[in-house]
């Protein structure tokens, strides 16, 4: 029989997320008393947490794992979308898949939807370097569109973040490598 430890739930990200920041608090301020702002803080950080970017949060999520290269259990769930979050950006493959699904449904093509993208993907792998620079084209003024699209959606989305949530995000900015330079927002 498993022993009552092993069949405990792990801390979610939320929760290690309140105990960083707590952490962090407890160091850069031995004087006060945790108890008298634990509530405050686990306000500030809740507010915080929605906010956050998906690799953030899966960085304080992975935190609790016990295997580093370890996959987080499948959501039982999909979160929904925000219907404010611009459209990701189209790869060149997708572009050349919707013309040649153009094509082929004016050809009059009675392809069942299987057979239809082999086709295509056999297509792509014979497309010529010239010919793909047309859909890599289409693709780049895409992905600069999401690019700019992401950072206004970013803009509106900590508009209205307080300021000492913001300082709090500078601050594990300034010390937190992890993200490779690419944190959630230019502060």
């Amino acid at each position: 029989m498993r022993d009552k430890e092993s069949l405990k739930p792990q801390i979610d990200g939320l929760d290690s997320f309140i105990a960083s920041v707590e952490e962090e608090f407890k160091r850069t301020n031995p004087k006060v008393p945790l108890e008298e702002v634990r509530e405050d803080l686990a306000a500030r950080c809740m507010d915080r947490w929605l906010v956050l970017d998906r690799r953030e949060k899966m960085f304080f999520s992975r935190k609790n794992l016990p295997f580093k290269n370890h996959r987080l259990p499948a959501k039982k769930r999909r979160r929904s979308r925000d219907p404010d979050q611009p459209k990701r950006a189209l790869t060149a493959y997708l572009y050349f898949c919707k013309e040649e699904r153009r094509l082929l449904s004016k050809s009059g093509s009675t392809l069942p939807l299987g057979d239809i993208t082999r086709e295509i993907a056999k297509r792509w792998k014979q497309v010529t370097p010239e010919q793909r620079q047309h859909f890599e084209r289409l693709a780049a003024v895409d992905k600069q569109r999401y690019q700019e699209e992401m950072k206004a959606f970013r803009h509106r989305r900590f508009s209205n973040v307080d300021e000492d949530t913001l300082s709090l995000i500078r601050q594990a900015k300034n010390d937190n490598d992890d993200f490779g330079g690419s944190f959630m927002i230019d502060l």
